[in-house]
């Protein structure tokens, strides 16, 4: 490295010390040359990470080892100092986007002393007010628990790939319970998995017959609910916990009748809901329903409910008559296609209840990821026009990404419910 003291820039000269760089070129040569993260594999950053953790913090290694085995996110640097000023070396280090990053402390039984926990409190605050995110992990929690409070950092994700396969025999069972001789048994249980949200998460049949869908629209926002949801926030957790407790006071009832009521659902449900493992499923959250109603002396049925959300899901598990134009919303609006505003291929206006497509970018962004459009522009052309939610075709308008383009015009009510 040099510098060089030239015609253009002598009115400078006077300020310039080539010598005031010196000890700075010295520690350069200590330097130790590392690979941002991004680069490394999975593996390769587990391994980079071993190598630089304090070998003589056991709890350091496990939390590492932790976090390796669940696949969760890991650190990108360990034993990191990242700011000169504040005496403290947090054990590893996240980085965030254009802004301070997360400090992880890993804290056995020795920071429980006074003049030890004082003095990390100290340089804790000390990162937090320069913007760093300061996360403790103890020993004496378990290291999921901890986890679970800060998923952000840790990527942690429901996987349905993985828990879907536990319902492989029917949505109520699950197998393999290893013994101490290495045998193998089956655990038979009923579970019904629940899911919330405003478009249905699942694709295949096999995965839509396992979980219970609960649609939730706009119009479902009520100053009524927004009501009953605040009072539900304002209740003493104490006393949502003597609830639990209540509720499993009355344990040998629930174990002694939740079968016949099970049974008696099932029954109930078959004329509306025929297939059995759509039937299992929404018979057991109606069959508990009624007991805890029993329980609490709260005279509501869910039945009528329970019979329309399971028809819609059979229907939906069932289609016979499915159109391309059916196919090509489905592969458009049910995965992640649009990019970002200058590579948008469609947009949906809440204000007209409109869905403007720009049908040659909408195909290509489908192609793009690889998703099996297959079929003729033609007919695709066809059965678009002949949808029930066809509004307007090759109208020009400015409602994608502010550009003036020929779109296609659809009714976003009869759409989206479909997807």
């Amino acid at each position: 490295m040099a510098f060089s003291r030239s015609y253009a820039n002598q009115i400078h000269h006077r300020h310039l010390d080539r010598y005031a760089v010196r000890d700075y070129l010295l520690q350069l040569t200590q330097a130790e040359v590392m690979l941002i993260n991004g680069r490394r594999s999975y593996q390769e950053q587990y391994d980079w990470l071993t190598q630089r953790i304090d070998p003589a913090s056991s709890l350091e290694s496990e939390f590492l080892d932790f976090l390796f085995h669940q696949n969760l996110r890991l650190p990108d640097f360990a034993q990191y100092c990242p700011e000169s000023e504040v005496p403290s070396q947090p054990d590893f280090y996240y980085e965030r986007d254009r802004i301070p990053g997360v400090c992880i402390f890993v804290d056995g039984p020795v920071h429980d002393k006074p003049r030890q926990a004082e003095h990390d409190t100290r340089a804790k605050e000390a990162l937090q007010e320069r913007g760093y995110r300061v996360i403790v992990v103890r020993y004496d929690r378990p290291f999921i628990d901890q986890i679970l409070q800060n998923q952000d950092i840790f990527n942690v994700r429901f996987d349905v790939e993985t828990i879907l396969p536990l319902y492989n025999v029917n949505p109520l069972q699950t197998s393999a319970l290893k013994t101490n001789d290495s045998q193998t048994k089956e655990l038979p249980f009923l579970a019904s998995l629940l899911f919330v949200q405003n478009k249905e998460p699942f694709k295949t049949k096999p995965q839509k017959e396992r979980v219970i869908s609960l649609r939730f629209k706009k119009e479902d926002i009520s100053q009524e609910t927004s009501t009953a949801f605040h009072k539900l926030t304002q209740i003493p957790i104490a006393e949502l916990g003597n609830f639990f407790i209540e509720i499993m006071s009355q344990r040998h009832k629930i174990e002694s009748e939740w079968y016949d009521e099970y049974v008696k659902a099932k029954e109930e449900l078959y004329s509306k809901i025929p297939d059995n493992r759509l039937n299992e499923n929404h018979a057991l959250i109606l069959a508990f329903h009624r007991l805890l109603s029993n329980i609490i002396d709260v005279n509501y049925d869910l039945k009528q409910y329970i019979e329309h959300i399971g028809q819609v899901k059979y229907n939906d598990c069932n289609k016979s008559n499915e159109t391309i134009a059916d196919y090509f919303f489905d592969l458009l609006l049910g995965n992640v296609i649009n990019g970002d505003s200058e590579n948008q291929c469609y947009k949906i206006n809440e204000q007209d209840n409109k869905i403007y497509i720009h049908l040659g970018k909408a195909i290509k962004a489908i192609e793009k990821q690889g998703l099996p459009l297959r079929v003729q522009l033609k007919d695709l052309q066809q059965s678009l026009l002949e949808h029930p939610s066809f509004i307007e075709s090759n109208k020009g308008n400015r409602q994608i990404g502010g550009i003036f383009q020929k779109t296609w015009i659809f009714d976003s009510q009869k759409i989206i419910g479909q997807v």
